[in-house]
């Protein structure tokens, strides 16, 4: 129980001070999102209340029953504790914190208040939220139609990745769909890693990730 104090290289920063623009900030923003989503021979673990992670991890979770019809899903191959991971307040917060993004919302509730709502004369882009009641999202390429998120396990995944809007809605395969439900209050249908409707969705906001430096 002591402490070791570590210099670390200049070339390891996250942050640059060559980021002059929010242009550049959301591009570097979006850039990290996609490394921790695809980190390379294993993934990032989902966590509940996470905000960092140490070590890249490789195999999947398992369901533990206990008395009680209690239950609780665990990596085995994971030793340490606390555990360390992301989850999807934790991964948005912590990577644009590390861009210079005055990002400070620790969770949903408080961003989806204090973010701006997407509005028919806004242009979606690269780095944007969505939030849905508990949970919230980053748009990873409007181009590519993919999301980025830390999905709990619940829903079969349990881990930081990045998706097909396919994978993660119910017959919404782009960005024009997305926005089309958006702008008619459409429900919609929430998959799970099976690609079977977990949920419903009633509520959800697209929300202007600019909006922060108001």
């Amino acid at each position: 129980m002591n402490f070791k104090e570590i210099n670390i290289p200049k070339n390891l920063v996250c942050r640059s001070s060559d980021l002059q623009t929010n242009k550049d900030r959301r591009a570097l923003f979006v850039q990290l999102l996609k490394k921790w989503a695809h980190p390379g021979n294993g993934f990032i673990p989902y966590v509940w209340g996470g905000c960092s992670f140490v070590n890249i991890y490789t195999t999947d979770f398992k369901k533990h029953e206990l008395n009680n019809n209690l239950s609780y899903y665990a990596r085995d191959e994971i030793k340490s504790c606390p555990k360390n991971g992301c989850d999807c307040s934790g991964l948005i917060a912590r990577v644009a914190q590390a861009c210079g993004i005055p990002y400070f919302f620790k969770n949903t509730t408080t961003m989806v208040t204090k973010l701006e709502a997407l509005q028919k004369t806004d242009i979606l882009q690269d780095g944007d939220l969505m939030w849905m009641p508990g949970h919230v999202l980053a748009v990873a390429s409007v181009k590519d139609n993919t999301i980025i998120e830390a999905r709990s396990y619940g829903s079969g995944f349990g881990k930081i990745h990045e998706l097909p809007l396919n994978q993660v809605f119910k017959n919404i395969n782009s960005y024009d769909d997305l926005l089309r439900s958006y702008f008619a209050n459409k429900p919609l249908g929430l998959l799970n890693k099976d690609k079977e409707v977990k949920s419903t969705l009633t509520s959800y906001k697209l929300l202007k990730l600019a909006s922060v430096w108001k």
